[in-house]
């Protein structure tokens, strides 16, 4: 029972400090409501979970004092899988409306969307992106007027393109 509550136990800290990152706030989290609760729900066990871990830091003793722990880590480790899933068909979803977010790996594509708000986090996958694009300028009101290669070249936009 120790081996699995361990296995389990670090399964789950493992998913969870991944997905904690993508559902600590952000667009992400707007975007996949289902997959945001659950990841609330689990979050909130997890957290309660450490603290009572922390008290009690006796692993024998602990797990007479919590019932049915291991079933309820298999049923967490179930729920972030699930979540998993939800973030990878969003994501494969981004890549069908924009082919070129098939050039970016899965992390760095997750990087965007959870940071759509963040021009510069978006600007560091330019050339990536856009073969020859590297930086790009904006105006207050975030629209696009220029655009910079590697070698430092400018091309002025004829029209302003709105970022939103």
């Amino acid at each position: 029972m120790l081996l699995s509550l361990i296995t389990n136990k670090y399964h789950e800290q493992r998913q969870w400090r991944y997905l904690e990152n993508i559902f600590g706030g952000g667009t992400i989290k707007q975007q996949l409501p289902h997959e945001s609760k659950m990841f609330d729900a689990v979050n909130k066990y997890f957290l309660g979970l450490n603290s009572r871990c922390n008290k009690s830091p006796q692993a024998l003793r602990f797990i007479k004092k919590e019932p049915n722990i291991v079933q309820k880590l298999i049923d967490q480790n179930r729920d972030l899988e699930e979540i998993q899933r939800g973030l990878e068909a969003y994501v494969q979803s981004k890549r069908v409306i924009f082919p070129r977010f098939f050039f970016l790996s899965f992390e760095d594509l997750i990087s965007i969307l959870s940071e759509s708000e963040n021009k510069e986090v978006i600007s560091l996958h330019l050339k990536t992106l856009f073969d020859g694009i590297v930086a790009l300028e904006f105006t207050p009101d975030e629209q696009v007027t220029k655009m910079y290669s590697k070698e430092k070249e400018c091309v002025e936009l004829t029209k302003s393109v709105k970022t939103r």
